[in-house]
């Protein structure tokens, strides 16, 4: 057996710091990737909640001046933005959860040395991910039963499944963001370790 068919790498450590730049850089790209998706999802999401936004407002409007000016019989007006408002509601609350802004408690968080706060970090992301998780996994049942049911809304007649679509649409997308953020997280706590110990 040729000896240059078995290598040790012990013996030979360029071998695994270039393995191991491969690596990164491999996985450099795929965050990179990862994050241009979410940048591109995140700005469809904001473009469909303006969209329902006014869809909301527009039918709210409509239906104040249908009641006191032209009192036409029309009673899907004031559903429509209804349920327009529940997928504002519930898509607004992902992005609230996704760029900080929604309420939280940090008196004990900011008291904590940096690698100690990054550590809480993760651990809330990874709370909050497996929530999401198990609200779109109930969601899903609850939307499989809707759709089961046939059940139409009185003013539209939309199958009301349509509605109840907003739960596990919110879900998925938090389900998957904070996932990814979760893991956006320990590269970057772990790349930061890996630069310490090199300065060093």
């Amino acid at each position: 057996m040729r000896r240059d068919q078995y290598i040790k790498l012990g013996a030979y450590p360029g071998l695994l710091d270039a393995g191991r730049d491969t690596l990164k850089i491999k996985w450099g790209k795929c965050m990179k990737i990862l994050r241009r998706i979410l940048a591109k999802a995140n700005q469809l999401e904001e473009a469909v909640v303006i969209a329902v936004f006014v869809v909301m407002l527009a039918a709210s409007f409509a239906q104040v001046l249908n009641r006191n000016l032209f009192q036409a019989p029309i009673g899907w007006f004031e559903e429509l933005a209804r349920y327009a408002q529940v997928y504002v509601a519930l898509l607004a609350m992902e992005l609230g959860l996704r760029d900080g802004s929604q309420m939280s408690l940090t008196a004990v968080t900011d008291r904590l040395p940096g690698q100690s706060k990054e550590l809480v970090s993760i651990l809330a992301k990874i709370i909050v991910a497996g929530v999401s998780i198990l609200f779109f996994v109930k969601s899903i049942q609850l939307f499989q039963g809707m759709v089961a049911s046939e059940q139409r809304s009185p003013g539209l007649k939309i199958y009301m499944y349509i509605p109840y679509f907003a739960l596990p649409l919110s879900c998925g997308i938090a389900s998957a963001v904070q996932s990814c953020t979760v893991i956006q997280k320990i590269v970057d706590l772990c790349a930061g370790h890996h630069k310490k110990e090199v300065s060093h």
